[in-house]
């Protein structure tokens, strides 16, 4: 049952972080890792969950930083899409239900997570990290902390949600248009910054929580957000590769 309640909540996560890939794969992966090893479940499965959950849902949200992109590219071929509707958004809107891969594999992610079963590689990857965790002694590390709740974790994943959305929106509140326009404006326009600021309130609100409600001491606290960050270096070195990459490929 924990291994299928992780399994579920990195699908859930996925599907709540929807305004952008990139975020998604940074928070619901760095987020999930501890808990899937914690409950046996591979880091094979978790990279797929998260990988199924993040561009997918970023590519048939009704608002994020990939639709922008792509209402850019119809809008400079409006003239072809007369005949399917009348604005770029709306010719998005009109190819939502042929987003087969979209759609699939959101579906096949999550009855992965709920009935666990599993074929070829990804069940050898799986029976190895169950061996693992039956064969794993839980360290005693001798410090004492509160008894945490659901909210301690998704309060500061709420916090980086609502900052996004609420910045994006602010920095593109001169844009004509509704708020689709809006929110793209400002993410062209300032969603690095507003994803760096929205991921400091996070922090702020994790480790406060943690402290002001005796969970962890403040040292204690400051030294797990500090592992934390370390651990996301690899991602961030894939991601600012990725960028690199498609700059060349663009000015070549």
């Amino acid at each position: 049952r924990a291994a299928r309640r992780a399994r579920v909540a990195t699908v859930l996560l996925g599907l709540a972080i929807f305004f952008d890939d990139y975020a998604n794969a940074l928070v619901v992966g760095t987020s999930m890792r501890p808990l899937a090893d914690r409950t046996g479940v591979s880091r094979a499965k978790l990279a797929f969950l998260v990988d199924a959950t993040s561009a997918s849902v970023a590519g048939i949200a009704l608002v994020s930083t990939w639709v922008g992109f792509e209402i850019g590219l119809l809008g400079e071929q409006a003239r072809h899409f007369e005949a399917v509707a009348a604005s770029p958004y709306g010719v998005f809107l009109a190819v939502l239900p042929y987003r087969f891969y979209c759609i699939f594999i959101i579906v096949f992610a999550g009855l992965l997570a709920w009935s666990g079963r599993d074929f070829g590689p990804m069940r050898r990857h799986e029976i190895e990290a169950a061996a693992r965790l039956q064969s794993a002694i839980e360290p005693q590390t001798g410090a004492s902390h509160g008894r945490g709740h659901w909210l301690d974790a998704m309060a500061p994943v709420g916090v980086v949600l609502i900052t996004v959305i609420a910045g994006d929106l602010w920095f593109g509140r001169e844009a004509a248009g509704g708020a689709l326009a809006r929110f793209v404006a400002g993410a062209e326009a300032a969603g690095l910054q507003v994803l760096c600021f929205g991921a400091l309130l996070g922090s702020v609100v994790a480790i406060g929580g943690a402290t002001v409600r005796r969970l962890l001491t403040l040292w204690a606290a400051l030294t797990a957000w500090l592992r934390g960050v370390v651990k996301m270096w690899q991602v961030v070195v894939i991601l600012v590769s990725a960028m690199a990459m498609r700059v060349i490929t663009e000015q070549a």
